[in-house]
């Protein structure tokens, strides 16, 4: 679903641009044609392209919309029967922030670590020193508090995170929102401890010693293999 979103917001966005261009142009040859100029257009009617450009880009936002919906409700649903983990979403709202910021970075790392004092907030990243390192690579002299500047602009809303400063060279110190603190502490309180969300679906076959009841036992029997199959 993640993958069909990001399809249907791109080619909106595509969409969008070219619809602006032709508008654009539309409007000028307008204004030309009333300025007595020979332009072959009939005032007040609009190109059948641009009229199906923007009858196409009106049906992507309405899919659009609908995925984002479904995907908020699938989201729901999970956290509902799930332990969130606070880390892996942090983690989530930094890389998109990343890839949003440097799309030509491949596979950007984003370490995130919980901070070593309160002052510092509760977790820091630490993606802005090996990204310009990357981007040198690259030919493109950043400095990693630049880096960091652009990785905060590109920051979405979140509920989980209050505040976000840079310091230094360009670690991010990230502050926790209390808010959402309270509602994990209320959900484990009234649900109990629940698994952590699983990315896939995975077989697990446990293989236990099966020890020989004729025997006499030893240490070796305690042992179990678990074995994770994709």
């Amino acid at each position: 679903m993640n993958e069909d979103l990001e399809t249907i917001r791109k080619r909106t966005d595509d969409a969008e641009n070219e619809v602006k261009e032709l508008t654009e142009s539309f409007n000028k040859l307008k204004a030309l044609a009333q300025n007595g100029h020979s332009v072959e257009l009939i005032e007040g009617n609009i190109p059948d392209e641009l009229t199906e450009l923007i009858t196409q880009n009106t049906k992507l936002k309405h899919r659009l919309a609908i995925l984002k919906r479904a995907l908020h409700e699938e989201k729901e649903k999970i956290s509902q029967n799930t332990m969130e983990s606070l880390l892996n979403s942090l983690t989530d709202v930094f890389t998109k922030a990343v890839c949003k910021a440097y799309p030509d970075v491949p596979d950007p790392p984003v370490p995130l670590t919980t901070s070593s004092s309160a002052q510092f907030g509760d977790y820091q990243c630490n993606a802005a020193m090996p990204i310009a390192q990357l981007l040198k690579g690259q030919g493109i002299k950043v400095s990693p508090r630049d880096v960091a500047n652009k990785i905060k602009e590109n920051l979405d809303e979140s509920e989980l995170i209050d505040k976000v400063e840079i310091a230094g060279p360009g670690f991010l110190n990230v502050w926790i929102s209390r808010n959402y603190c309270q509602r994990l502490l209320t959900n484990i309180l009234t649900k109990g401890v629940l698994p952590p969300r699983l990315l896939r679906r995975l077989k697990v076959v446990v293989d236990f010693s099966s020890p020989n009841i004729a025997k006499e036992m030893h240490v070796g029997h305690l042992r179990y293999d678990v074995v994770l199959f994709n």
